[in-house]
């Protein structure tokens, strides 16, 4: 399996790493874990209304946030669903934010309160870890060296897909 892993230095000999290290978990609870946070956010995704352009900002997010990992010389290698699950969560912030927006009590648009607590946890969970500046840390519980940067990287390409896949929302007056 470790041909589906990313390596730093290898990826660019082997691409299609950017997609594969998704499926390589480091242990069956690892695995788990991203299963069922994956089955939270599609819950979520479909409960919300959400649909193609969301998916397709977290599926261009996916490849795009495993190379960015090439930006930290200490993550020589990558594994598990955890960068790419950031990216959906982030594009599913910005895309139920934007569209599901309601009128406010004095003036603008207020997003619904699903996508502020999304958007607000998300932002919490990457400033605690700083994955910009520590892009590894050992995870007691994990057992195993947990690769922040895929966190931070993740939700940077999911919302910059997100912002490119708004769709333009139709006013009465246009």
């Amino acid at each position: 399996m470790t041909f589906w892993i990313w390596h730093a230095n290898q990826w660019l000999q082997q691409p299609w790493t950017l997609w594969t290290s998704a499926f390589v978990h480091l242990g069956s609870a690892h695995a788990l874990g991203n299963l069922l946070a994956l089955a939270g956010l599609v819950w979520l995704a479909r409960n919300w209304g959400l649909g193609w352009p969301t998916a397709m900002a977290a599926l261009a997010a996916w490849p795009t946030s495993v190379a960015a990992l090439a930006f930290w010389p200490a993550v020589q290698s990558y594994q598990g669903l955890s960068g790419p699950l950031h990216g959906l969560a982030a594009a599913m912030a910005l895309h139920h934010g934007v569209h599901h927006a309601r009128p406010g009590r004095h003036g603008p648009q207020q997003p619904p309160a699903g996508a502020v607590v999304l958007a607000l946890g998300l932002a919490l969970k990457l400033g605690l870890e700083h994955g910009w500046s520590l892009p590894l840390g050992f995870d007691p519980a994990w057992g195993f060296n947990v690769v922040y940067a895929s966190h931070f990287t993740g939700a940077v390409c999911g919302l910059l897909f997100a912002m490119a896949t708004l769709r333009r929302r139709e006013t009465p007056d246009s």
